[in-house]
């Protein structure tokens, strides 16, 4: 995704919602910014022919990064519930820890939890088997 400073806040943010499935909380200084365009509130010291390209694999401390070093801009990346996200993570990644999330081929992935407890199952059922075949 690339992102230059004549795009639109409003189109910023359904961008990454429709990407990445997260939401951008966009600041400029310590007041919450408007539905404007990105260079109205970027640092003009900055090139404003300046962009930043982002992908599924760019951690949240790497993008929120770029905002800030490119354009001058805070951001802070968070989960679909509004909640704030390690550091380490990836834009894909975060996604994917959503439960219920659907993948591009419209496959439910799961919330890793219940597999585990299915699979702890499973293997717990087998232990009880060899116990009683012994």
């Amino acid at each position: 995704m690339k992102i230059t400073l004549d795009m639109s806040i409003s189109k910023l943010l359904d961008a990454f919602d429709r990407e990445f499935g997260v939401s951008l909380g966009i600041y400029k200084g310590a007041h919450k910014s408007d539905n404007i365009k990105l260079f109205e509130i970027s640092d003009p010291r900055k090139s404003q022919k300046a962009f930043i390209v982002i992908n599924k694999d760019t951690s949240v401390e790497s993008a929120e990064a770029m905002f800030r070093n490119t354009f001058g801009i805070r951001v802070q990346i968070k989960d679909r519930n509004g909640n704030t996200v390690s550091q380490e993570s990836t834009l894909g990644g975060i996604r994917k820890l959503d439960k219920g999330y659907v993948d591009n081929e419209n496959n439910l992935l799961e919330d890793d939890n219940s597999s585990n407890d299915e699979s702890q199952e499973e293997e717990s059922k087998k232990k009880k088997r060899k116990k009683h075949i012994f």
